[in-house]
């Protein structure tokens, strides 16, 4: 648990950004089908 932690601190926000646009993008794509 607290390596996941250091691992989340150790990211920018614009990583995290996008890992989370990508987990939006395929969230849409399974509720449009």
């Amino acid at each position: 648990m607290h390596s996941l932690a250091s691992k989340l601190d150790g990211m920018n926000n614009g990583e995290l950004n996008q890992l989370i646009d990508k987990k939006l993008q395929l969230q849409t794509l399974i509720l449009s089908e």
